[in-house]
């Protein structure tokens, strides 16, 4: 039951990864692909956003997915921890109420 923080953050990091490493492999027919996570990871999607557009200009596509991913990995992952740690309260609220 502990463990429901962790899973949801493990999950998070995995789905990160598969998609900026599907976006790097190929750019140009999955370049796109990352706005996936804009849904996923509302909270991160702003800050990445708002480095994305300052650091267009100095970077190449590859390292701003890189940027972008570690930005997405950092604060989606607390922001999922958090949701796990919510969601795992509520059950042991509806549990206890048994």
């Amino acid at each position: 039951m502990r463990r429901i923080p962790v899973v949801f953050v493990a999950i998070h990091a995995v789905i990160v990864l598969l998609i900026f490493g599907l976006a790097l492999m190929s750019p140009e027919r999955l370049g796109l692909l990352p706005i996936v996570l804009i849904y996923l990871d509302y909270p991160s999607s702003l800050l990445s956003n708002w480095f994305s557009e300052s650091l267009a200009a100095h970077v190449g596509l590859a390292q701003l997915f890189v940027f972008s991913a570690m930005i997405f990995i950092v604060i989606g992952s607390i922001w999922w921890y958090a949701l796990g740690f919510l969601f795992q309260t509520l059950i042991k609220k509806l549990c206890h109420k048994r």
